[in-house]
């Protein structure tokens, strides 16, 4: 995507997306676009706008089937652009401040894979024939990398850490560089999608001579779901995955927050499509270690009289 000229953004917005970079300056950048758009469609400006329009938006967007995920995406840069302004005294009040950011599940509702569909998935995938999708589904069900993550990784990022092939993400959602070791699949999937490059691109399309696009890699990753015999899933479900059976596996949260690029670990547990069933678990397990089930002092429900005295 082309980052647009500053010299072209209203100065309020400009201002307000001084300290952002990356993607996070990207979609900020459109949505506050989108919004200076709807407030000149209104007969105002973003200057002069209420807390009646911001409201007033948030039901187009609702109307048009912008779900609660994309209006809090949209209404999330507003809202830091009216406190901005109101921290730079350009105004005196703050529209937005009691606009309500839409309710979102607590749990992702992407589909993702059990443990034995992955292993289909990934046994398929090994010989399948395509060194490019290889090393991408490894890399998003194996190490949790987020869907532009491998498209982005050049060979250059490679490297070794304590006798493992490492690999190098320059920049990582929740900020900054961050540099990871790879298990041996994937370092195999990996070392196949170069083979014998010295530069360039990893996930590498043959047929363009360029990184695997998008486009691409989706089109291939529902052709090899389905040759696989797997459900549906998109590279976030096979991340989702990764989470998910981390957790399952035993690995402490905290490691898996960090393989997983998360700031916090409210982010990991929204991706465990498991935690139900750990506390479902937790419920017997202690009553297990307590020992109380079948123990004497401990009435069965049957004996238990229908009126319990006062």
């Amino acid at each position: 995507m082309t980052r647009p000229d500053p010299a072209d953004l209203h100065p309020w917005i400009a201002g307000y997306l001084t300290p952002y970079t990356g993607r996070t300056r990207q979609n900020a950048t459109q949505y506050l676009r989108r919004w200076e758009t709807w407030c000149g469609q209104r007969g105002t400006s973003i200057e002069d706008a209420t807390r009646t329009d911001i409201e007033a938006w948030r039901a187009h967007l609702s109307a048009r089937g912008v779900r609660a995920r994309g209006i809090g995406a949209a209404l999330s840069p507003v809202r830091g652009l009216y406190l901005w302004a109101a921290q730079s005294y350009l105004i005196t009040h703050d529209p937005a401040h009691l606009v309500r950011m839409p309710r979102r599940p607590t749990r992702s509702q992407r589909p993702w894979l059990d443990r034995h569909q992955l292993r289909r998935l990934l046994d398929y995938v090994d010989h399948a024939g395509d060194p490019a999708m290889r090393a991408a589904v490894h890399l998003w069900s194996l190490c949790g990398l987020r869907p532009a993550e491998p498209r982005q990784l050049l060979i250059s990022d490679l490297g070794t850490y304590e006798g493992r092939m490492s690999i190098g993400l320059s920049y990582r959602k929740a900020g900054g560089a961050d540099r990871l070791t790879v298990s041996p699949p994937v370092e195999a999937a990996i070392r196949a999608a170069v083979a014998g490059r010295g530069r360039g691109p990893v996930l590498y399309n043959e047929n363009t001579g360029t990184a695997l696009s998008k486009a691409i890699a989706r089109l291939r990753l529902i052709r090899i779901l389905d040759a696989a015999r797997v459900p549906h899933v998109t590279p976030y479900g096979l991340r989702a995955g990764f989470i998910t059976l981390s957790l399952e596996a035993g690995v402490p949260e905290r490691d898996v927050m960090y393989a997983a690029g998360h700031s916090s670990s409210a982010q990991t547990a929204y991706y465990d499509r498991m935690r139900h069933t750990i506390r479902a678990r937790a419920v017997h397990e202690l009553t297990d270690w307590l020992d109380l089930t079948g123990t004497p002092g401990v009435t069965p429900m049957s004996d238990v009289p229908a009126t319990l005295p006062p």
